[in-house]
């Protein structure tokens, strides 16, 4: 049965290049302890706000994991850094086009990550 979480991207364990897969620790709106999610999660960073359409399964060594099946971008965060990876490139260009709200990170700032 699919399910839905909401929350914040906190940390990214491991992503593929080539695919997008990734394994990343979520932060789900209302709970206080993160979990395990998988999935073609292309170009989703630390901090990005995000609803989480899957369901959850048990990896025989990983153990409990959400696996996505879709997801949606509620706010992207940009350290300002320079960035020249053609893959880094296009996820600007898409945040673009879908008109997600972005917010550039200075040093010493603070930042929520839930959207405004």
């Amino acid at each position: 049965m699919q399910e839905e979480l909401k929350g914040t991207v906190e940390r990214i364990t491991y992503y593929s290049e080539e695919d997008g897969y990734t394994v990343a620790r979520f932060q789900p709106e209302g709970r206080s302890d993160l979990v395990t999610v998988v999935g073609n999660l292309m170009s989703v960073n630390v901090g990005a706000s995000l609803r989480l359409e899957g369901f959850w399964t048990t990896h025989p060594k990983h153990g409990r994991q959400f696996k996505v099946i879709n997801y949606h971008m509620g706010q992207v965060l940009d350290s300002g850094y320079e960035h020249n990876n053609p893959m880094y490139e296009r996820w600007l260009e898409l945040i673009s086009e879908k008109e997600i709200p972005t917010r550039l990170a200075r040093a010493g700032m603070g930042i929520g990550t839930r959207p405004s």
